[in-house]
């Protein structure tokens, strides 16, 4: 039964009790957008509605019940932004299912919103800021979220002018520095991560240095971010850089990776674009029978599982962090606790491990 109608039939079955008209005064009030934000005191609301204390906790309590105002101990009662009641769920929007940092910020998403008793509903845009758009839509139009977590596209733009038409509360997941300024961010970016790495290699005493994609990261905003930093770190030591180096781990053609060995000859040390790469290209030394970090050091991103298993120096970007804090920033936000935008940088953390260390 619709939302609508089962709040008709509860005021239906309550008709004849001195807090229903309250509360149906109320919550049109609240519906046609003339109530907002925190309310006044009980004591002052029965003044205004010609009434006693007890049967304006009566209506506060059925308005409550049906999502409309949210009660917050020790500050008072508010009307969160949205203007229907609450659904008691959150939509979440990822590039694309699998993949260990979508499993890590999942899992940590739907652990908090569990714990706070909400549902999940998720979609997928694979980085596309269109299908970004439609996956809103399909969690807001379908699911009736109460707010959505979006792990943001390039140019989320759309989402956002969307889901403010809407009134539907949105928190951003970025790794992506340029990020706007007029909805909720959680950051796991910073622009010296990529950098410490590179510090970090040349420190070590690496002068040939080279960064490692694949055709399917290749262009991808944060593969092209870090190359970008990986110029500029060699431009800045006076080394010179080489051409990308693009790399096919599952190529089955005995010839797939002639191009990539022989530019890897010349290298020293790679930064790979990810820790999946980094995975790929640790293959490939096995087969030609270079050790790392003694013919070719590593490093890389993210600090998965098979990162700390192989001793791959890599940047972890708290991806479990985010996900936990993201939740916390859509509910304060959804309940009406925090009305501007709100932005919380999570710093990458560098974990230096075996394989960029030189040995003694």
């Amino acid at each position: 039964m619709p939302k609508s109608k089962m709040l008709q039939s509860a005021t239906k079955a309550r008709r004849g009790t001195k807090y229903v008209p309250i509360a149906d005064d109320l919550r049109e009030r609240i519906l046609n957008g003339s109530v907002t934000g925190k309310l006044a005191n009980v004591p002052d609301l029965a003044k205004q509605f010609s009434t006693t204390q007890a049967t304006m906790h009566k209506a506060l309590t059925l308005l409550r019940e049906e999502g409309l105002l949210h009660a917050i101990t020790g500050r008072g009662t508010f009307v969160p932004p949205l203007r229907r009641p609450r659904s008691q769920s959150i939509g979440v929007i990822i590039y694309a299912p699998g993949g260990p940092l979508t499993e890590q910020m999942l899992a940590a998403i739907q652990k908090k919103s569990s714990s706070s008793r909400q549902r999940i509903a998720v979609e997928y845009s694979n980085g596309n800021p269109e299908d970004e758009l439609i996956a809103g839509r399909q969690l807001v139009e379908t699911h009736k979220v109460d707010g959505i977590i979006s792990w943001a596209s390039p140019n989320p733009r759309s989402l956002i002018d969307y889901l403010k038409q809407q009134r539907t509360p949105l928190v951003l997941v970025t790794e992506n520095d340029n990020i706007p300024s007029n909805c909720s961010v959680v950051s796991n970016s910073r622009s010296g991560a990529a950098s410490d790495l590179m510090t970090h290699l040349i420190a070590e005493g690496y002068k040939k240095i080279g960064f490692v994609t694949n055709r399917e990261s290749q262009d991808a905003d944060f593969s092209q971010h870090r190359e970008a930093q990986y110029r500029r770190s060699l431009k800045a030591a006076r080394l010179e850089a080489f051409d990308t180096c693009i790399i096919n781990p599952l190529a089955s053609n005995a010839n797939a990776h002639d191009t990539a060995i022989r530019q890897l000859k010349e290298m020293e040390a790679v930064f790979c674009a990810n820790d999946s790469i980094a995975t790929g290209l640790a293959g490939i030394c096995l087969n030609q029978g270079w050790r790392v970090p003694e013919d070719l050091a590593i490093v890389s991103f993210d600090n998965t599982y098979p990162a700390r298993l192989l001793r791959f120096t890599s940047v972890d970007q708290h991806f479990e962090k985010a996900g936990e804090e993201a939740v916390k920033m859509l509910l304060d936000e959804i309940e009406g606790r925090r009305k501007a935008p709100a932005r919380l940088d999570i710093p990458p953390e560098l974990h230096i491990r075996s394989s960029s260390q030189r040995k003694e």
